[in-house]
């Protein structure tokens, strides 16, 4: 997804960072990374917390027209 991520989870057997809901949907089909494409035994994601509070402090700190202008879906 190309939104800005508003659940983001690590897959620690890679280090990478995803959105919940892409992932999870990704892992319905594969049982790799989609990024490095390594196997992955257990399909584990752990919250980024620290991901989390960048992405939000962020957002919030833009100006009005362009959170307006986001274009992010809503859940």
């Amino acid at each position: 997804s190309e939104d800005i991520m508003k659940d983001p989870v690590l897959i620690p057997q890679t280090g990478m960072t995803f959105d919940r809901k892409s992932i999870m949907k990704w892992f319905e089909v594969h049982n790799t990374c989609p990024i490095t494409n390594t196997k992955l035994s257990v399909k584990m994601v752990i919250p980024n917390r620290i991901m989390k509070d960048v992405i939000e402090t962020f957002t919030n700190n833009l100006p009005d027209f362009i959170k307006e202008n986001l274009g992010h879906t809503s859940d």
